[in-house]
């Protein structure tokens, strides 16, 4: 349970540091979809992705308070940084599909879902380190906003389902990193984690964004 815990608010002060250079790239007018990062060896041109918003991410944009509107604001621009990094197409398809299978349900994410994300991130356990750290983006996104709340539920299916997640999220991220959690920790990890992403998107050639 502590090891949960400590994971998910390293979870979320790395994903307050992203979301802050999103913020802040997007003031100095320099547009925060601009060619994020991906991996793949074989990398296809992407371009603005058609999105179909889920029933779920619908509901959510219907009037509510500030601070709901403002939560919003930062999952939408999570996820247009996280669909403007140029992938494979096998890997934009399954990019779109994880987003749409992993929207809240009831305020929550469910033990099946928590599993398909497991699923995907063994999927591409392989893959050019710009996918893994994709994927990695999009499940940690996906998981801190699953409710209004932010209540973990540390008991029952989705409990264990939470915890095999985070674990295979972190395994993800060192293994992208090429660093082993003893070496590196796990908060300094989460931020190389999006600055490498950042640096890879960037260093793609501008044919491929």
């Amino acid at each position: 349970m502590k090891t949960l815990l400590n994971w998910s608010f390293s979870a979320v002060f790395g994903l307050g540091i992203f979301l802050g250079g999103c913020r802040q790239k997007d003031q100095a007018g320099t547009p925060p979809s601009q060619s994020p990062i991906t991996n793949s060896s074989d990398v296809a041109t992407s371009g603005s992705p058609t999105f179909v918003e889920s029933v779920a991410d619908q509901q959510r944009t219907t009037a509510s308070p500030p601070l709901e509107r403002h939560e919003r604001v930062n999952l939408e621009t999570a996820r247009l940084s996280i669909f403007s990094v140029p992938l494979a197409d096998a890997a934009v398809k399954d990019r779109q599909e994880a987003w749409d299978r992993m929207a809240p349900l009831n305020g929550g994410l469910d033990g099946d879902q928590y599993q398909y994300a497991c699923d995907i991130l063994d999927r591409y356990a392989d893959a050019p380190i710009l996918e893994r750290l994709a994927f990695w983006q999009l499940f940690s996104i996906r998981i801190s906003y699953q409710s209004e709340t932010g209540i973990v539920r540390s008991f029952g299916g989705s409990g264990a389902g939470r915890q095999m997640t985070d674990e295979k999220l972190k395994a993800t991220l060192y293994s992208a990193l090429a660093k082993r959690p003893e070496d590196l920790p796990f908060g300094e990890a989460i931020s190389e984690g999006y600055a490498l992403l950042k640096k890879l998107a960037s260093s793609m050639p501008s044919d491929r964004r």
